[in-house]
């Protein structure tokens, strides 16, 4: 990625308030900077009336209206600018710090104004409000949901039916159809974890079609970075590829720092070996006889013996047709 490179060619500043900086173009407003303590920089050259307030989260800092002293090509001068700050040593944050800058990059405008400028770093904020919070999901059941959306045959319908917030009872819905992905490590039994608000579907939903996949570690296989990754490049809209950004680091919280974020997952053997069954067949606990003390429930259910629906019965459902892929695995 060339802001990467730009930032590693940069020489650290000796003194501080001084930014080493580079242009990522002739006339750019967007320059990549190192400060003295290292870090990785970005400004946005503003006119200083950009009205959104400043963060100072975890891994990054963004500030609005700074005047900052820049060393190009040893030359010095001063910019008015919207300042974003990534401080830390972690590779794994500071690579995403760099995809996000080269995304605003080809978001904001040359002739944008300082306040469209600020109403565009939203996503990136998020973004980095998620590394602070606890992970909603395994690294394992992660990979499971976009192992769908990388097999489905329309990846941008896919993204559209998928979490539409990453707390939704169901993690795929469109129209009367939901679709729950279950992940597994063994191929026998089927096993699958459901929560309380799980066992019966929302009024107005006519199906819900229980996604067991079965997710292997494999050295050839692809992580969930590797999967994102190519997600991304079969989108053709910028406000999906946002989604799927935000969706995949809101899930994966926390986790970011866990070495299993490397772990690789075979594709083909996840397809061959992916059940479906209709949660109506599910056995499941009677909600209408849990005390009202109870807050919080969930169960693991064995779906070994429970039967599965087949490929000619889910082709049925039009939205069934994005998975074509899988089902005639």
């Amino acid at each position: 990625m060339i802001e990467k490179k730009i930032f590693e060619s940069l020489e650290t500043p000796k003194r501080k308030g001084v930014l080493k900086a580079k242009s990522l173009k002739k006339n750019s407003r967007f320059y990549i900077c190192k400060s003295s303590d290292g870090f990785i920089n970005f400004l946005i050259k503003t006119t200083g009336k950009t009205d959104s307030i400043p963060y100072n989260l975890k891994h990054i800092n963004i500030s609005h209206n700074e005047l900052y002293e820049i060393e190009e090509n040893n030359k010095s001068s001063s910019i008015i600018c919207t300042h974003i700050k990534c401080k830390t040593t972690s590779s794994n944050i500071s690579n995403i710090f760099f995809e996000q800058v080269h995304f605003l990059s080809n978001q904001i405008k040359e002739s944008d104004s300082d306040n469209q400028v600020g109403r565009k770093l939203d996503n990136i904020i998020e973004i980095f409000k998620s590394f602070s919070k606890k992970a909603t999901r395994t690294i394992r059941g992660l990979w499971a949901e976009l192992f769908i959306i990388y097999k489905s045959s329309n990846p941008d319908k896919m993204l559209k039916a998928w979490h539409q917030n990453v707390t939704d009872r169901y993690d795929f819905s469109f129209d009367s159809i939901n679709l729950e992905i279950k992940s597994r490590g063994k191929l026998k039994p089927v096993e699958a974890q459901f929560s309380m608000n799980q066992i019966e579907p929302p009024k107005g939903s006519t199906k819900v079609i229980v996604t067991s996949v079965y997710v292997d570690s494999s050295s050839s296989g692809l992580s969930v970075i590797d999967l994102r990754n190519e997600i991304n490049k079969k989108l053709r809209s910028n406000t999906l590829k946002e989604k799927l950004d935000l969706n995949f680091y809101k899930i994966l919280g926390d986790n970011l720092q866990n070495e299993q974020i490397n772990t690789t997952y075979d594709v083909n053997i996840a397809a061959k070996n992916t059940s479906f069954f209709d949660l109506k067949n599910i056995p499941k606990i009677d909600i209408d006889n849990i005390p009202d003390e109870i807050i919080s429930l969930s169960f693991k259910v064995d779906l070994t013996n429970i039967p599965e629906l087949s490929n000619s019965y889910l082709k049925k459902f039009p939205f069934m047709l994005n998975i074509k892929n899988i089902l005639s695995s």
